[in-house]
């Protein structure tokens, strides 16, 4: 029996299995994160993994422990539902866009320091240029913003010449929006590029003392792990959104709506996008950005070319 038969004749036992160990596993996370567990053996296993570790910060470890062991059981709950059968892995596709996503991880892990799990120093002595402010993969990742909202807007102007339902353009510039809010959040509103001062309000109350909205979550609510927490909790729900819609390409959708939802090539990136998660924020902004500089295009390519009477 090749590996492939034997996957799709016990993938559903195996979902089934693994869930019930993330289940198993979310319990000694909430028992140390109540108090209830007196042995602390979520932070021994820490500790062990990470030797260094600052005992300040464990809540934050504590809070993306839980937040991807959420995403683990949702991932497999998203797949018996979805994915499982032989028609569930038809639509999977590992393309450029994935080989790109997987580069640009390994990327991260080996340039950017981490001695507690690896430390290649032939290319950590390149942190600075790839992964510090204005550094080469936050540059990119708000191009690519930039180019994936003028691709949006144009996208929308197209449903609205052809008079497609008004819900198509209303999401397509939705999308844009959010990428034009987004690329503008990275260079904090035009800040790093005309070098104009912080109001003094603003810098008392952002901890990164610039013009922008998401480095004042930790100064307001106050706590360090504010900002840590809602990053990781978009981009783990971002990552399950897109692995969801992949899971229903073909299910019935109206031509005119398929364009918006052909999201099964973005099979592997949405796995590793919530994969990264458990990293540095700066991995997961530079993904989102290619997922949307090629989601964009693809929008685009399709409403271009479609005609409001084809049918399915």
């Amino acid at each position: 029996m090749s590996l492939s038969s034997f996957w799709r004749e016990h993938d559903e036992k195996i979902f089934k299995g693994l869930a019930f160990l993330s289940i198993l596993f979310m319990i000694p996370i909430l028992g140390d994160l109540t108090g209830i567990f007196k042995n602390e053996w979520l932070l021994k296993f820490f500790s062990t993994v990470h030797p260094k570790l600052n005992v300040d910060r464990i809540l934050g470890y504590y809070a993306r422990a839980l937040i991807f062991n959420i995403w683990f059981l949702m991932f497999f709950i998203i797949h018996l539902k979805l994915f499982t059968g032989p028609r569930g892995y038809k639509s999977i596709q590992f393309n450029k866009i994935s080989a790109l996503a997987l580069v640009w991880f390994f990327m991260f892990i080996f340039i950017k320091p981490r001695p507690y799990f690896i430390d290649f120093e032939p290319l950590t002595q390149f942190k600075n240029l790839f992964y510090e402010e204005d550094g080469i993969f936050e540059v990119l990742a708000a191009v690519f913003l930039f180019l994936s909202t003028l691709a949006f807007f144009f996208s929308a102007k197209i449903s609205i010449q052809k008079k497609l339902d008004w819900k198509i353009p209303c999401l397509q510039f939705s999308f844009g929006f959010f990428c034009l809010l987004f690329c503008l959040e990275e260079i904090s509103w035009g800040q790093r590029i005309f070098a104009w001062g912080t109001p003094d309000w603003v810098s008392e109350i952002n901890s990164q003392n610039e013009t922008n909205l998401h480095n004042i979550c930790d100064t307001v609510f106050h706590t360090r792990y504010c900002l840590c927490f809602m990053e990781v909790m978009f981009f783990t729900c971002f990552s399950l959104t897109i692995l969801f819609f992949a899971g229903l390409r073909n299910r019935g959708q109206k031509p005119a709506l398929i364009g918006l939802f052909r999201l099964e090539q973005y099979y592997f990136l949405a796995i590793i996008m919530g994969v990264a998660s458990i990293f540095s924020h700066e991995l997961n902004e530079g993904l989102l950005a290619l997922f949307f500089l090629n989601y964009s295009y693809d929008v685009l390519k399709y409403y271009r070319n479609f005609q409001p009477q084809q049918k399915a």
